[in-house]
């Protein structure tokens, strides 16, 4: 008679992942309040991206047979997410940066919620911004909202926190995309509810501000490289789309890369992203005064620098 063999883990409703580097500091936050969900079928993965400080210690102090800590090299929160994604038990995941956190009916919620045709189940979110005297100022509050034919008519936007995606259906779009360090979220809902419209499963919506996000610019934020980097990526895949669904969105793309490869003094290649914008959104004055900035190179670069502003249609 064969011996059996080991027990295999009982499976679970939602898995969390928590991607992080270098937050000891901050990292008990998103992992208290995971620790006062209503909810108790779910796990906690803390993927430490190659923290050198004392983010183990920290986690380990928490004590809780629900957190699984695993380390791995620095390959960024992308690749962290998708190691999370990879190692859990969960039937649907859901992804928490080190720095935020979640109110106690967050995972109740997203049960409640949940439908046998569910592939994605989203809720709202608040933000609260730090004054120059670290004060928290009031949040900023949005909940779910259609997106239009672009993203398939589902509803979203979707951030870090915000949403909680059957793990097949994340695994079958690719997971996060780990040559982007900004705006991967939109990226990644691009391809999730392509797989949901495919599957003819379902976005459902928790209509409450359910994640509190504590304002931080991403490491990287201030990269220009990395906008750049971004807005081709999305033209690049999904180009056709924003032509047809969302002109001022491709338009949008092309400012973003226009504007960031002028600050790399790529000026041929800003040319070609301010014309592509104008021709997408001919009547825009922004766009053509930006196509008319960029033939005065020193000009335009002086200005975009100057002005600082880093901010782009990217979430």
């Amino acid at each position: 008679m064969k011996e059996p063999g080991p027990r295999q883990p009982e499976p679970l409703r939602f898995s969390v992942v928590i991607p992080t580097f270098n937050r000891a500091h901050t990292i008990e936050r998103p992992l208290n309040s995971l620790l006062s969900q209503t909810y108790e079928d779910f796990e906690i993965l803390v993927i430490d991206d190659g923290s050198t400080d004392e983010t183990k210690d920290v986690v380990r102090k928490s004590g809780s047979e629900r957190i699984q800590y695993h380390w791995q090299s620095n390959r960024g929160r992308c690749a962290a997410r998708n190691k999370g994604a990879e190692l859990s038990r969960g039937e649907f995941v859901a992804f928490v940066d080190s720095d935020d956190e979640v109110h106690p009916s967050w995972l109740q919620r997203f049960a409640e919620t949940l439908t046998p045709d569910t592939g994605i189940v989203c809720c709202g979110w608040a933000v609260r911004r730090a004054s120059a005297e670290q004060a928290e100022t009031p949040s900023d509050t949005r909940l779910p909202a259609p997106m239009g034919t672009l993203y398939y008519n589902f509803p979203g936007p979707y951030l870090s926190g915000s949403f909680a995606i059957r793990k097949e259906v994340f695994l079958a779009a690719g997971g996060y995309c780990t040559e982007l360090s900004v705006g991967e979220n939109t990226d990644l809902a691009h391809r999730v509810l392509a797989v949901c419209t495919k599957l003819g499963l379902m976005v459902k919506v928790v209509p409450e501000p359910l994640l509190i996000i504590h304002f931080n610019r991403p490491e990287g934020y201030r990269n220009i490289l990395a906008h750049l980097q971004t807005a081709e990526h999305m033209l690049l895949h999904y180009g056709k789309r924003y032509r047809v669904h969302a002109p001022w969105g491709f338009a949008n793309y092309c400012a973003i890369a226009g504007v960031n490869a002028t600050r790399l003094s790529l000026h041929r290649k800003a040319l070609r992203y301010f014309l592509l914008a104008v021709m997408a959104r001919p009547l825009s004055g922004k766009h053509l005064a930006r196509l008319l900035l960029a033939f005065v190179p020193p000009l335009a670069r002086r200005v975009w620098q100057e002005r600082g502003n880093f901010e782009s249609a990217v979430l």
